[in-house]
């Protein structure tokens, strides 16, 4: 594992999962500290890129989600900062 890989560990959002401005998402692991990935949006979960054990990229997309809204359907991305 590099300096920009961390271990996606206890996912705690789904796909089909509403969620809200810093509901909890994911937990990932480094070689020195386990932290906490919120979300910065409100949605639905659309898609989730990696599950528990897989080795992501720092700045690399895990998460996307749709808004709430039909009339304003955005597709959002949580990078891993």
């Amino acid at each position: 594992m590099c300096k920009t890989d961390v271990v996606a560990c206890n996912l705690t959002s789904q796909e089909g999962d509403v969620i809200k401005t810093f509901d909890r998402l994911c937990e990932v692991q480094s070689d020195k500290a386990t932290v906490e990935i919120t979300s910065r949006y409100e949605g639905i979960v659309a898609k989730v890129y990696s599950k528990e054990g897989d080795i992501v990229k720092v700045m690399h997309c895990n998460f996307a989600h749709t808004s709430q809204t039909i009339s304003n359907p955005r597709l959002n991305s949580h990078l891993l900062c």
